[in-house]
Parts: structure tokens; sequence; C-alpha cells
């Protein structure tokens, strides 16, 4: 059985999602310069999940990753790994290729870009483009989870990149849907542009006097947004619930009509494909990642003119909840995707 080591943030959903679907092909082990949540060590055996500790944000550049470096050059003389694989690749990736490079290891590196990392960190300066360009020049292999974010890669780099969303693990069982619920989970952060939807719902209140929006997540925006709806008279009919429980969110989307995701840049966004999941309809920003997902006015909506476009027609809106279940079961569950991704690990 090969030795693969995940290298990323054990306080992660997305990382959890990943050691799930990997912990039964492989001999799998985690470093983690965060903490490690409880849930990893149900796949993971305890003597095999590391951590330094250190509480690390996902921002690209993060140069106290290298205060680590001997922690994990240490696991990585123990279990000698035949594939290494970073997520998040500034910070992650550069490590364990610097690593590679310095000891003369063997292993084969498998690097998963999860956005920002590709879309963001690059363009803040010369610097920051040439050490992605030169992870991604010594990796092995690259994982991508949307066309759009694809195309910058290549635009850096010319190599093969495998495609595939993170997906949702199962097809959640249906129910009634509440025509007036709205719902956004998104970080409360300028890149999500939580005040335009509040600003947007209260115009659109004018209408649908019955309309209610939940806003979830945390920020260092929340005291001003809630500042705004106080303004705007909205304090009955918009709530905040700050970070929720995976029960908690599948709750408020198993119930709300729309989901609420505007940002100025994002790759695939999980939380989309958990509401699409739920037959939540999508009103999204009109950016390329989005596009792959949701087609103006046929299983969502854009969000150009604001909440302009959305109809009533509760029939309507039922077949583009139904729509957005049926593009998930068949392009957005994660065990067709991970199954994908081992195959071409064993050609690799």
């Amino acid at each position: 059985m090969k030795r693969y080591l995940l290298v990323g943030d054990g306080s992660s959903p997305h990382l959890l999602k990943w050691v799930k679907g990997l912990s039964k092909e492989f001999d799998l082990y985690l470093f983690s310069f965060n903490p490690i949540m409880d849930e990893l060590y149900r796949f993971v055996d305890n003597k095999k999940l590391y951590s330094a500790q250190m509480n690390l944000n996902q921002k690209g550049g993060n140069y106290s990753v290298l205060g680590g470096l001997p922690l994990l050059n240490r696991v990585m003389e123990k279990i000698d790994p035949d594939i290494v694989n970073p997520h998040y690749i500034t910070s992650n990736g550069f490590v364990v290729v610097l690593l590679k490079k310095l000891y003369k290891y063997r292993y084969k590196i498998i690097s998963s870009c999860w956005g920002s990392d590709i879309l963001v960190t690059p363009q803040k300066s010369f610097l920051y483009k040439i050490i992605t360009k030169y992870i991604l020049k010594n990796s092995d292999m690259v994982t991508s989870d949307s066309a759009y974010m694809t195309e910058k890669i290549k635009e850096l780099v010319n190599i093969d990149v495998l495609t595939f969303p993170f997906g949702v693990e199962s097809l959640p069982e249906k129910r009634e849907k509440d025509i007036n619920l709205f719902f956004s989970n998104r970080m409360l952060k300028k890149n999500y542009n939580i005040d335009k939807i509040i600003e947007s719902f209260a115009i659109y209140r004018m209408r649908n006097s019955d309309a209610r929006l939940i806003i979830a997540n945390d920020g260092y925006l929340k005291d001003e947004l809630v500042q705004l709806v106080n303004r705007l008279s909205l304090n009955e009919v918009v709530s905040f619930v700050g970070f929720l429980s995976k029960e908690e969110q599948e709750d408020y989307y198993s119930r709300a009509m729309f989901y609420l995701s505007i940002p100025d840049s994002d790759s695939t966004s999980v939380s989309l494909l958990e509401a699409m999941s739920h037959g939540c309809i999508p009103i999204v920003s009109d950016i390329p990642a989005n596009k792959e997902w949701v087609e103006d006015g046929v299983n969502g909506f854009f969000f150009t003119d604001g909440f302009k476009n959305i109809i009533n027609d509760f029939n309507l809106l039922k077949e583009m909840s139904e729509k957005n279940r049926q593009i998930i079961e068949e392009k957005g569950l994660w065990k067709k995707n991970i199954d994908r991704f081992i195959k071409v690990i064993y050609e690799l």
C-alpha cells in the first residue's frame, strides 16, 4: 500500500473530505501546521496525524510555515512517503517542494490548488508569481476544482491539470422549500459583498414583504453589516446566525429556496454545490467559476441587477430546484470525483 502524506489545514472540513476519500486506498498520513479537528481521528490513526499547532490562516505567502519545516522534515524521514499532496500551494506546496529539493527525497508531489493561491496570490507581486510557478513546475501532478482555475494555472505554467470539484458527499433527501427564505453562508469579508446582498434584499422586500434573509458565518465586517441592517430597518427579517455546525447548515439549505453567493473572485465554491444538492436556487455573481454551474434564468440567477430578475412562480422555482439536484448528481458527487483522482494516481 502506497504511503500517502497530506499536507494541509487539519481544521478544514474540505480536507476532511479528502481524508475520507483517500483513507481506504492508501496508507494515509496527515501533517497540519494548524491544530487537527477531532473528526479526523475517526479516519486516520492518531499516530499518523501530526500538527505543528501554529494556527495559520489560509493566505498565500504565510512565511511562518517555514518555522514548521524541521518538524515536517522529521515526519518525512520517519514515514518516507511515496506521495506528498500539499493543499493550498502557496504555503504548503512551497515547503513540500523545498524539502524535496533540500534533502533529495524521492516522493511524487501532487499539488492541490484551492482558489486564492492561484486566483489572488500570484497577482500580489512578481515574487509571489515566481514562487507559484516554481511550485507548479516542480509538481508531478496538479489538481484544480474549476475549469476557470485550470485556465489560470496553465497561463502560469503550461502543464497538465486534473480538474474536478470538491463536490458533495451524497445527495440529501428533498424537503419542502420556503419560497420566502434566502440563505447566505459566505464569510463576512470584503470579497463576498454581503453588504450588497443586504442592500438588494431591502429593495426586494418592497415587492415581497414576507421575504427573510439568514446570514451565516463570521468575519471582520460583521459589526459593520449589523449596523447596515439596523439602518435599513431590517432587524426583524434579517438574522445573523454565526458559524454553523454541519447539521445546522444543512437544515438551512434544506428549507431555503434561494442561496446567495456573490464574491468578486472565487473558484468552484463547495457551499454552492452543497446548496444546489439541497435544491436551493443560486443567486450568484457573474464570474467564470459560477458560470460552470449556474445558467442565468435556467437553474439560478446572476446578481447583476440585484434581486430584480427573481421570479415568484412556485412551479417554475420547483423545476429549477430539481434541475440543480440533477446537476449535482451528474457531476458534483465527491465519491465519483475522488475515485477518478485515485485512478489517475495509480497511473502516475
